[in-house]
């Protein structure tokens, strides 16, 4: 799978990832036209889950899990037209 590309105008597209300084992943997902879309995952410095759920047009969707120190938390986003 091939990562991080730009497009012919220089914006962010396809599936993306970003690491931390100490080469852990922090994040991954799929860019259109630099604005993220469909399912990401963003992870702690220490290589554990922080939080997944989906964006449409850039904006958080549906429910997303948070992986808060010892608990977990449930939100839900909805668009508005």
């Amino acid at each position: 799978m091939s990562k991080n590309k730009y497009n012919t105008e220089g914006k962010k597209e396809g599936n993306w990832e970003e690491y931390w300084d100490n080469d852990n992943l922090w994040y991954k997902g799929y860019y259109t036209n630099d604005i993220m879309e469909g399912y990401w995952e963003f992870y702690y410095s220490d290589g554990r889950l922080m939080n997944r759920g989906s964006f449409i047009k850039g904006k958080k969707v549906g429910y997303w899990v948070y992986f808060i120190a010892k608990k977990i938390e449930c939100k839900e986003y909805h668009l508005e037209f």
